[in-house]
Order: structure tokens, then sequence, then C-alpha cells
């Protein structure tokens, strides 16, 4: 049996392929949309975004250089090493912070001593007392309070205020952490 085709199938293709785009046609119009969504975020991260931060820089290099200039006589070095004496670690030492149930807090202290002869009655007699005050204080702290950066450095001062009575003529000159783990 041959096929007839007519006038009617005909007008129905004709009308399909006229109806849809080809698939060319759509993949180049995807492209295209594409491409432009990446320029424009492009360049509202550059444009919109980093430029606060080059205007931050100038504005922080410009401040450096005031605070410097203002603060530093022409005469004097700007910088000045401070001589380290002899430093006494103590063991490290676990502290539950106040409030935590699974958190717990390892530290250890570097205390900064003269003479450099003491470091034996540091060890020997005020090892205890620094580890009992060290616990005392920090099991005040919440876990997110220990996290904060800027309480660690009022720390190092509050530890070496509340120190200083046991060391008696052993001058404490600071207080250091080479260990600060919170787990």
């Amino acid at each position: 049996m041959a096929e007839t085709t007519t006038d009617e199938d005909v007008q129905t293709e004709e009308k399909k392929k006229k109806a849809g785009m080809s698939t060319m046609t759509l993949v180049g119009i995807i492209s295209g949309v594409v491409a432009l969504q990446a320029i424009i975020v492009f360049a509202v991260f550059k444009f919109f975004i980093n430029a606060p931060d080059d205007k931050l820089e100038e504005s922080v290099k410009k401040t450096r250089t005031s605070v410097v200039q203002d603060d530093v006589p022409e005469e004097e070095e700007p910088l000045v090493m401070r001589k380290v004496h002899k430093i006494v670690k103590t063991d490290d030492i676990v502290i539950n912070p106040k409030g935590a149930r699974s958190a717990y807090l390892q530290i250890q202290l570097g205390l900064e001593i003269e003479p450099e002869d003491g470091e034996q009655q540091v060890k020997d007699v005020l090892m205890v007392p620094v580890h009992d005050r060290t616990i005392s204080i920090l099991s005040s702290y919440t876990v997110e309070e220990l996290m904060r950066g800027s309480l660690r450095d009022s720390l190092r001062i509050k530890l070496k205020k509340d120190f200083q009575p046991y060391f008696g003529e052993i001058k404490l000159r600071n207080v250091y952490f080479p260990k600060y783990i919170i787990q």
C-alpha cells in the first residue's frame, strides 16, 4: 500500500516546523543569557564590593602614617625590642567553662620571671597556687567569652595581677598562653 500525502498532512508538518525553534537557536539564547548574568555578577563584585576595601586600605595606611608620625618624636626609634626574661611553663591545665556540659578549655601558661634563678622556686612552691587561681578565674567565663580574642588579652593582665601577691621577691613580668585550646 502506497502512502498518500494529502494537503492537510503537508500543512500540519509545516505548522510544526514553524511553531518551534530549532535546538541551535535555543542553545544560543540560553548561552547568551548565562554569559550576560556572569558579566553582571562580575561587575557587581568588582565595582561595588571591592571598591570600599581599596578605600579602607588607603584610610588605614593614612591613619597608620599619621599615628606613627604624631606619636614618635623624630629623634627616638619607633620600635624598641624588649628583653624577654626566663619563662617558666606550667603543666597543662584543664578547665570546665561556666555552663558548659561537654566543652573544656586546655591551657598552658608561660610565666616570665626575673631574676632567672627564681625558676626553681616558681616550679616547687608557686605552681599549685598558680593552677588554683587560673582555674578559679577562667571557670567563671562561658565558652563564648573564652573564645573572644579580646578576652584573652585582658585575661593575661588579670592573671598577672592576681598572681603578684604569691611571687614576693620574684618579679612576674608577663603571663603568656603558649597553649589555649577550647574543645
